[in-house]
């Protein structure tokens, strides 16, 4: 104090603090070193776990989009049918064998060109008259020299539209053989095959159009006259004549007889069989579903306790009543309580989809599900000062953190030991564990989802299996705990960022079972379904302080459906 006083070395107040307090620094403990790392550790674990949760999502959705490709190619593939499947079958190498047989005999490619020339079509079935008939200028009817009877050549009567035009045939003359095999020179007709009219039709001639010659007009022929015969038309060769020598016998000379038409069928021709006609398919279909199911919500407290956390708890009273204090094991006997006494609920899920069929087999579906979660736990062990329990509570929803006396409330409000885990295991150190008589706690999540899926069915007519596999989202809409203890106040969640459980869920979902077809356009249907959670319920993971579990349920569907257009 007297070097205080001492005014011949004044000090500023700031030099006076700053030299007396050099001496007395001081580091702070190792345990709040620890805390620090720890807080530190978990912002950075936080951090790795959300990346890695997009990570996730993002591989789940190239997934769903690679399974959307890959059904929308095998549609298109089957969907692309040949026209006419009978046309690819056709052999190429395949030729007319009357081509073949007139290169090898070109005299018999002759009398195919005289049958073809004189051919009649199918539609002239009447029999013409003498006054039908084309006049011939410069030619005279009269009696033929030969005595024989004459023959009626009739042609096939299938119609050549290729040979079918006004040409002039080539010229040759016909001639009966007489007895000894020689030609009749006296029987030297002019023939006139494959005539057509005005119209373009090929006529067919009997030997009634054959027309005989006189004497002299046979001699100027024998003798080379070119002028006996201008006035002719041009005539076939005669071992083409020779190849009609068997035809029938004509009834007149000059009346030609009516032919039959039956066109050959040719042998190289393919035979196409007409394709029929699929049934338009009904694709659209309306179906609904009711699932009772086992959820198991998965969440470990004990094993995943830190030990550094479960310190000797204070001295408390239960809502004024004493009540047993327990030392530092009581915070273990709590948690494992709790891990080995919950269990599953009557839990289920109902939804309302829509079909789309790509084909007879495969189809795509989806709807609005919402589904309920139920999960109990036997407990006797509270925690008495849950500040998340205070900011939920029905009893006081709006406790206000700043006014001393809510503080208080709040440090006083039990809680089970799942609501106290999911607000940080870091805080049980200050947290007050006091036994009770045991009572039952359920946990409640209802949420709404849109599943997506790819189901497959066999074909029958009255029953038939399926298979389905699809994504679901759900959205956690309200998450209570009831408690039966009048002790214990029960909570409610919403999904908004201050919940301890995770809002938006992704689930993988498998089925399989037997169908039934009621009518054309009604069938139901039953199997097992099962759903696997791809994150877990808890949103902050990070502050049970091990890796968790994801939730599962598995259970019996029924469903109907009805099927649009049938």
């Amino acid at each position: 104090m007297k070097e205080l006083s001492d005014k011949s070395k004044p000090q500023r107040l700031e030099e006076l603090f700053r030299t007396r307090l050099e001496t007395a620094e001081a580091e702070p403990s190792e345990r709040v070193w620890e805390r620090i790392e720890q807080g530190l550790d978990l912002k950075e674990a936080g951090y790795y776990k959300e990346r890695v949760n997009w990570y996730r999502s993002l591989a789940a959705a190239c997934i769903v989009l690679v399974m959307c490709a890959a059904m929308y190619l095998y549609y298109d593939v089957n969907s692309r049918q040949p026209a006419n499947q009978g046309m690819a079958n056709l052999p190429t190498n395949q030729s007319n064998p009357t081509i073949a047989e007139n290169k090898a005999n070109p005299t018999t490619a002759e009398t195919n060109r005289l049958n073809n020339n004189s051919r009649q079509p199918a539609e002239d079935k009447a029999a013409r008259s003498e006054t039908d008939l084309p006049a011939r200028a410069g030619l005279a009817a009269v009696e033929p020299a030969s005595k024989n009877p004459a023959k009626t050549h009739n042609a096939a009567d299938v119609p050549d539209n290729r040979d079918n035009r006004k040409v002039k045939a080539d010229q040759t003359y016909a001639a009966t053989p007489t007895s000894s095999g020689k030609l009749n020179q006296n029987n030297l007709v002019a023939v006139s095959n494959g005539i057509n009219n005005m119209a373009g039709v090929n006529i067919g001639l009997t030997d009634a159009g054959l027309v005989a010659l006189t004497n002299e007009a046979k001699t100027r022929i024998l003798a080379g006259d070119k002028t006996a015969t201008e006035d002719l038309e041009p005539l076939v060769p005669v071992s083409a004549w020779a190849g009609l020598r068997k035809a029938p016998m004509a009834d007149s000379l000059w009346k030609p007889k009516a032919i039959e038409a039956t066109p050959p069928a040719l042998a190289w021709e393919p035979t196409i069989a007409p394709e029929p006609e699929k049934p338009k398919m009904a694709r659209w279909s309306f179906s609904a579903r009711y699932a009772p199911q086992y959820f198991n919500q998965n969440i470990e407290l004990a094993s995943a306790a830190s030990p550094q956390y479960l310190m000797a708890p204070n001295l408390s009273n239960f809502n004024g009543a004493p009540a047993a204090t327990v030392n530092a094991t009581g915070y273990t006997a709590a948690l494992n309580e709790y891990d080995q006494n919950t269990s599953s609920g009557f839990s289920y899920n109902t939804a309302a989809a829509v079909g789309y069929a790509l084909n007879e087999h495969w189809s795509l579906e989806t709807g609005l599900l919402f589904t309920q979660n139920v999960a109990s736990s036997k407990s006797s062990y509270v925690f008495s000062n849950s500040y998340l329990a205070a900011r939920y509570s029905n009893a006081d929803p709006g406790a206000n953190f700043n006014d001393t006396k809510n503080m208080a409330q709040a440090a006083a409000l039990p809680t089970t030991a799942l609501v106290a885990s999911l607000a940080g295991q870091q805080h049980l150190g200050n947290a007050a564990v006091i036994q009770t008589p045991s009572f039952e706690t359920e946990y409640r999540y209802r949420s709404l989802g849109v599943p997506l899926k790819l189901n497959y069915q066999t074909k029958s007519r009255k029953s038939f299996y399926f298979a389905s596999v699809g994504l679901l989202t759900n959205l956690l809409v309200q998450a209570n705990i009831i408690s039966e203890s009048s002790r214990v106040p029960d909570m409610k969640f919403g999904n908004n960022a201050d919940s301890p459980f995770r809002p938006w869920q992704f689930a993988t979902v498998l089925s399989a079972g037997k169908g039934f077809r009621v009518s054309k356009a009604i069938s139901l249907r039953a199997g097992l379904e099962g759903t696997q959670y791809l994150t877990s319920l808890a949103a902050h993971p990070e502050n049970l302080h091990s890796k968790q579990r994801k939730p599962y349920s598995i259970g019996v569907a029924f469903s109907s459906s009805y099927t649009l257009g049938r």
